[in-house]
């Protein structure tokens, strides 16, 4: 594998005397400066800081002959040139040390060459092919001496067999030094991070795989030392904490968990021994169970694998439940959110079930009970008593969901207002003031004597005249509960629990001097609710469908074009509201846009809007829009004019949406 003595001594010569050119013209001013070596042109170009940027013969516009190209001040390349490229014997450079002498074919490595490492020491010969090593040839490699220590065949790269021998990624980084066996690491050997000369594995292998050693992570803590099958911890090993080397567990392990052993806490003492699954001991009492990140994850009994009996379950280091569990399952509880207590009762099968207190965040995110009494699946159902902020009661009596009671209605001083049969907090019989839950109220028959109140109703139907019906639907989170308490209060509120099942509320306002009421429903966004979400579409009036516009491929068309369809021939109008405009990025809002352009064109949408529920941005072009639309289908049912009928109005009760601080978006909205 020598190079012709010729061709050295040819290449010797040209640097030489490229060389002494340089030095008798690089305090030149030119641009460029011409001179004839061996009949042929030789041009020095200089970048506009005065820079050399290539010292090369030249021959009809490109690079023909010896020459030396600079990058960034530094030399890169110096050799044979044809038409511009690399041809022939040269040198490569990155940093001014030389990293490759041989070769080169169109710029790439290509025939018989050495590859450096940047300190200066040969890391292999071989044969090379359009830039890359061929797939199998004899080549040479060489230890951190400079010495040789394999001659012989080698497979992209790799030696066929023997000791201590070094493979690197590149001119910098080692890949593996150790053992070889049939082209494959076999026996003693170290396995590197590419491109980090940090250690990843250290110890034995068999046919590239581990077998038994030490296994480290990216920052050099050990992950586990012992037993490998397949790459999985199988056999006798211990398994250390994340980033701390402290030992997380010891004993037998299987399939890459352990089965029997000892489980640590993060201060390295003792809190089990026996048998274990899923990093779950067999049983216990009083056990506190860590995360391999060192977080607290249980604390309480433990049987047959299971969380059973009395225990706190964690969350990233913050307590979610506090009660009783049955193999796993929420029994009787308190359940947590933020820290922040948002259920104390009984549970089936993960769900509210049974009796329990509910509690909610207000405006100024105050934790109040709300709720006191029975639930089914999720749902409030049956015998419960509902509160005001202030902790008196409001509603007593027998609940078929959270809007439908039969019971006793208090104002927030603690008399009875009405008994009966109420129904999306309207009772049957209104002649008496109603309240928020705030206290405030909402209105009173007696400060409008003049107005006449008018009702048509059905036992548990109504037929309401200036009510609209609005919902809100989703797939995932986009912060449609964000947008919902926008719309209601005209705030943002960060911390509010996301929805389960539905949420309702009513929004009194003017408009064209009348006073319309809208029902606003909030939906679950999960997956598993979206077919619950897509049945209760028809019995609205508008249509709302949230996306988030700071991520790409928000707008699920199937789930529009499912709620198209279960609508049917009603006629609903579909919004489609696009969320977090104060962050969103304008390739995505682009997108969007173009996508409504076509939803509304296809006929799957009625009109598109982008605004921000945590900023206001856009919220007044948008509670505009949607009080006239709300107003106007009020009126019109299926094309069926109501009747009309007189609302009792306080105005504590409105939000008026449309007097908005927040400047709009005209552009941005599509009709």
């Amino acid at each position: 594998m020598k190079i012709n003595s010729n061709e050295e001594e040819e290449f010797k010569q040209y640097k030489k005397e490229l060389n002494e050119i340089i030095f008798d013209i690089e305090n030149k001013t030119e641009n460029y400066v011409e001179n004839i070596i061996n009949n042929q042109k030789r041009v020095i170009l200089y970048n506009d800081n005065g820079i050399i940027k290539y010292n090369c013969d030249f021959e009809i516009g490109n690079f023909d002959g010896f020459g030396k190209l600079y990058e960034n001040k530094e030399l890169k390349y110096e050799g044979f040139f044809k038409k511009g490229l690399y041809l022939g014997k040269g040198i490569l450079y990155k940093r001014n040390k030389k990293i490759y002498e041989g070769y080169f074919k169109n710029n790439k490595y290509d025939g018989i060459g050495i590859e450096y490492l940047l300190n200066g020491k040969r890391r292999r010969k071989a044969l090379y092919s359009d830039g890359e090593i061929c797939n199998q040839c004899n080549g040479i490699i060489y230890n951190e001496k400079n010495e040789e220590i394999y001659n012989g065949l080698l497979v992209n790269g790799i030696p066929k067999e023997g000791k201590s021998l070094i493979i690197y990624i590149d001119e910098e980084y080692i890949l593996y030094k150790g053992d070889f066996k049939s082209f494959k690491y076999d026996g003693k050997g170290i396995l590197y991070y590419k491109y980090s000369n940090q250690i990843k594995f250290n110890g034995i292998f068999k046919e590239d795989n581990f077998v038994k050693g030490q296994l480290y992570n990216i920052k050099g803590y050990k992950e586990y030392d012992g037993e490998f099958k397949n790459n999985k911890y199988e056999g006798i090993g211990m398994l250390y904490y994340e980033n701390s080397n402290k030992i997380y567990s010891k004993g037998t392990f299987k399939g890459g968990e352990i089965i029997n052993g000892l489980l640590y806490d993060i201060d390295g003492k003792k809190i089990y021994e026996g048998e274990i699954r899923n990093n779950i001991p067999k049983e216990g009492n009083n056990l506190k169970l860590y995360k391999i990140n060192g977080y607290l994850i249980y604390e309480g009994d433990i049987f047959d694998y299971s969380y059973h009996g009395n225990g706190k379950i964690y969350e990233g280091g913050n307590l979610i439940f506090d009660g009783i569990l049955n193999k796993g399952n929420k029994v009787k509880g308190i359940l947590y959110h933020n820290n922040i207590k948002k259920y104390d009762g009984e549970f089936k099968n993960g769900a509210y079930h049974g009796f329990g207190k509910l509690y909610i965040l207000d405006d100024e995110n105050n934790n109040y009970l709300y709720y006191e009494g029975y639930f089914v699946n999720m749902e409030i159902s049956g015998k419960g008593i509902k509160y005001y902020k202030n902790g008196s009661k409001k509603i007593e009596g027998e609940f078929t969901d959270i809007f439908t009671y039969n019971g006793i209605y208090y104002n927030p001083y603690g008399q009875i207002v009405l008994k009966g049969k109420m129904s999306h907090k309207l009772p049957f019989n209104i002649d008496q003031p109603l309240y928020n839950d705030n206290g405030y109220l909402i209105y009173n028959d007696k400060d409008y004597e003049k107005k006449v109140f008018q009702i048509d109703c059905k036992l548990n139907s109504f037929n309401y005249s200036n009510i609209s019906r609005v919902i809100l639907i989703s797939k995932g989170i986009p912060g449609k509960t964000t947008i919902y308490s926008r719309i209601k209060n005209n705030i943002f509120s960060e911390t509010r629990f996301g929805t389960y099942g539905f949420d309702k509320e009513s929004l009194f306002y003017k408009y064209n001097e009348e006073i319309f009421k809208m029902v606003i429903c909030d939906t679950s966004g999960p997956e598993r609710f979206k077919y619950i979400s897509i049945k209760e579409c028809k019995k609205n009036d508008i249509i709302i469908f949230v996306f988030n516009l700071a991520e790409p491929d928000t707008i699920d068309e199937s789930f529009l074009a499912d709620v198209k369809e279960e609508c049917g021939s009603n006629k609903n109008l579909i919004y489609l509201l696009g969320n977090k405009l104060d962050i969103a990025m304008e390739k995505y809002q682009e997108e969007y846009r173009k996508k409504a352009k076509i939803l509304i064109d296809n006929g799957a949408i009625d009109k598109y809007f982008e605004v921000s529920a945590k900023t206001g941005e856009g919220f007044e072009e948008f509670s505009k829009i949607l009080k006239i639309d709300a107003a106007n289908y009020s009126k019109f049912s299926n094309g069926k004019k109501k009747k009309n009928i007189y609302y009792h109005y306080y105005e504590k009760a409105s939000y008026d949406l449309c007097s908005s601080r927040f400047k709009t978006l005209n552009k941005y909205i599509y009709y």
